[in-house]
């Protein structure tokens, strides 16, 4: 019985090593910017900052995994994802007010 304790547990620690967890935060950061970019941020001014704030970090994050650097690759990948769920709520709130305009300027 504690032989099979300690394996589950033994698994648990390698199934959550430094490098895994931090490469799991820069995919998520890598997907928020995607989502940012997809939802038009490049293209709303006051979203564009925050896209390329999110654009930077995850290059920070990515050259810290490379480097194994794994706190601060997890940090910067924080970093990005929050600023690209801002650029995304941006993109949204300003991008349909600007879609909603132009569609009742063409009337």
């Amino acid at each position: 019985m504690k032989k099979a304790i300690l394996a589950g547990l033994t698994l648990m620690v390698l199934g959550c090593s430094p490098s895994t967890m931090a490469t799991k935060k820069v995919d998520s950061a890598m997907a928020a910017v995607e989502s940012a970019k997809s939802a038009g941020a490049a293209k709303v001014p006051e979203a564009a900052p925050s896209l390329a704030a999110a654009e930077s970090d995850v290059t920070r994050a990515q050259t810290a995994l490379k480097d194994g650097d794994y706190d601060g690759a997890k940090s910067a990948a924080s970093s990005a994802y929050d600023a690209a769920e801002e650029a995304l709520k941006i993109a949204r709130e300003k991008g349909g007010a600007s879609t909603a305009q132009a569609a009742a300027d063409g009337m």
